[in-house]
């Protein structure tokens, strides 16, 4: 949950302690240098049916079928490569969880498909919900956003980050995770 994250929390509470003209996050990445990092929203796509007593299947509309064209749609996506200032961001839409029914006996009335599309830095949160908002488009499903988190781009285009990564004597590459 990027709620969570600690420079977020910095951000909005100690905005003064982020003012600087070149910055380097001690994360783990083998030592090596990332540049910026792709942004993440989760998003849940619910799909309605109605409930019935699974001796009566017919009598209802089973909400877990119901994903069949959801998962064709995710596992049929091809995740773009996006260069941005020099670096090549891959993209990744995974369904990462599902949801659904509420008795070995009932047929569900909703089932949920939690996704998560990792985006290049070069869209912003609200193309990024857009953009999966038109995978999904003509599916009856509710789209609804668990979390959101935007990407940074590289920023290697300024000369202390040049004359860093010149230092180093290293390849700067993208930085996926968030």
């Amino acid at each position: 949950d990027s709620s969570l994250n600690g420079l977020g929390r910095i951000a909005r509470e100690r905005p003064e302690l982020l003012e600087a003209d070149f910055a380097i996050l001690g994360e783990p990445s083998n030592a090596e240098i990332e540049g910026g990092c792709n942004g993440t929203i989760r998003v849940d796509v619910a799909l309605r049916g109605r409930r019935a007593h699974s001796a009566r299947a017919w009598m209802g509309v089973n909400a877990i079928h119901a994903t069949a064209p959801v998962l064709e749609r995710l596992a049929a996506y091809v995740p773009r490569e996006v260069e941005v200032d020099g670096l090549v961001y891959r993209e990744s839409l995974s369904a990462v969880g599902i949801t659904g029914g509420v008795a070995g006996n009932v047929i569900p009335d909703e089932c949920v498909v939690h996704v998560n599309y990792r985006f290049a830095p070069s869209r912003n949160g609200a193309e990024a919900l857009a953009h999966l908002e038109q995978l999904f488009e003509g599916l009856p499903v509710e789209i609804t956003v668990a979390d959101l988190a935007e990407g940074a781009r590289p920023g290697l285009d300024a000369p202390l980050a040049q004359q860093f990564v010149a230092a180093v004597g290293a390849e700067a590459r993208p930085k996926y995770g968030w």
